[in-house]
C-alpha cells in the first residue's frame, strides 16, 4: 500500500515454514516518516500500528515483519505519512491484500543426492493458489549472505524474470555443467494480484544436492 496511490503492494512471504509480510512503497515529498498497519483478513479493519520509521533519504521505502499465520490467511496493510518533525500523521493510506499460499514442496533432486553430469533436472510439487513457480540453484545455503544464484528461470525480453507454470526445469544444454561440488536450491510458488503484480511467494525448504 502507498500514501501516492500507487506502486509497490503488500506482499506475502512463506519462507520455509516462516511467514513474512513485506510492505514496499514509493517515497513521498516532504514525508519525515511513515506509520505501518496491519489488518488480519479485514479490509475494514480494525487497523493495528505495526512500526513508524523514519523516511528513506531516496528510492523505494521498505517495512517487513515476521508473522504468526496460516496457509490461506489473508492481511491487509495501510500506510500514514508523518511530518512536522514526525509529529503530525495523514489519514490512511488505499490498502493492499496479500494472502499466504500453502507450503511449497521440492521433490528432486533429493536432500543429498549425486548429479554426475552436473546439470541437474528439478521438480517439485504443485501449491494451491500458485499461477507459476521460481527454482534458484546457489552455490550455498540460500540463508548464507554469501550465497550467489547459478541457475533460475530464464529473463523476459524486459530483463525481468519469467515465471513458469511447469512442475519441472531441466539445466540449459548451452550452459556448462556445473563443476564438481555442493550445491542448494530452492523453488517458489508464486501469486498475483488483479494487476499482475506479486502479492505471494511461497518458498521450500533449501535442500542440496553434490556433483562427484
Amino acid at each position: 500500500a502507498t500514501p501516492a496511490g500507487e506502486g509497490d503492494p503488500l506482499a506475502a512471504a512463506a519462507l520455509g515454514r516462516d511467514y513474512a509480510l513485506e510492505w514496499g512503497w514509493p517515497p513521498v515529498p516532504g514525508a519525515d516518516g511513515y506509520a505501518v498497519y496491519q489488518s488480519r483478513g479485514e479490509l475494514g479493519g480494525p487497523y493495528e500500528a505495526q512500526c513508524r520509521q523514519a523516511a528513506g533519504a531516496s528510492g523505494r521505502q521498505a517495512y517487513s515483519q515476521y508473522v504468526q499465520a496460516a496457509p490461506g490467511e489473508g492481511f491487509y496493510g495501510a500506510l500514514t505519512v508523518l511530518t512536522g518533525g514526525a509529529t503530525r500523521e495523514s489519514a490512511l493510506s488505499n490498502a493492499d491484500g496479500a494472502v499466504f499460499l500453502p507450503p511449497q514442496d521440492a521433490l528432486a533432486p533429493a536432500q543429498g543426492a549425486g548429479v554426475p553430469n552436473g546439470r541437474p533436472q528439478l521438480s517439485w510439487a504443485r501449491t494451491e493458489g500458485a499461477a507459476g513457480y521460481l527454482y534458484f540453484v546457489l552455490d550455498r545455503d540460500p540463508w548464507d549472505p554469501r550465497a550467489r544464484v547459478l541457475w533460475t528461470n530464464p529473463a523476459n525480453p524486459d530483463g525481468t524474470v519469467s515465471v513458469t507454470p511447469e512442475l519441472s526445469a531441466t539445466y540449459p544444454d548451452g550452459r556448462a555443467p556445473l563443476p564438481s561440488g555442493t550445491y542448494s536450491w530452492w523453488v517458489a510458488g508464486v501469486s498475483f494480484d488483479e494487476k499482475g503484480v506479486v502479492d505471494g511467494l511461497s518458498f521450500s525448504d533449501p535442500r542440496s544436492f553434490t556433483v562427484p
